[in-house]
């Protein structure tokens, strides 16, 4: 009755070994894209003085980032005690295109992920401008004159089908 229990348990340990094995072999479940990596890089061109905005979640962390830009955001994890954040103005302008609270903000930079939902605010706007992309992970310059390229989004539904919608 004992070895039956202890080979369940194994097998149940195995297979759920397996699974996981198996899991990990899919790049869309990982937190950041092998993109949000590649952009990283780009921050070394970054001026001195640059504050990066970046979203406050796990493909938003930023790592190993240059000693002369600043970010807006970073992972505590409850271990880190901050004494002030400017994250959550920082959010808040960009949802509702706040260009005074951004300048006031000395914010200068941001970099979205493909996994994140930023990228629509800051893509609708025409104060940011994309410096660069690499595979949907993009790296943004605030431009407080604006005229910059915006994006319009709509949503799809049955009335945009030509063919049956599946």
């Amino acid at each position: 009755m004992v070895s039956t229990i202890i080979i369940a348990i194994m097998l149940a340990f195995s297979s759920g070994l397996m699974i996981m094995i198996e899991m990990s072999q899919h790049d869309e479940l990982r937190p950041i894209s092998d993109s949000d990596i590649e952009l990283r890089k780009s921050l070394n061109d970054l001026p001195e003085g640059s504050i990066v905005y970046s979203e406050n979640t796990h493909w938003g962390h930023l790592w190993d980032v240059p000693s002369h830009i600043q970010l807006t955001s970073i992972p505590t994890l409850g271990l880190v005690e901050l004494e002030s954040s400017i994250q959550g103005e920082v959010t808040n302008a960009i949802k509702s295109d706040d260009i005074d609270s951004l300048s006031q903000l000395a914010v200068t930079h941001a970099i979205t992920s493909p996994r994140g939902v930023m990228q629509f605010f800051l893509a609708k706007s025409q104060y940011w401008n994309v410096m660069e992309n690499i595979d949907s992970s993009k790296l943004w310059q605030f431009i407080p004159s604006g005229n910059q390229s915006q994006s319009n989004f709509i949503a799809i539904n049955n009335q945009h089908c030509v063919n049956s919608c599946q």
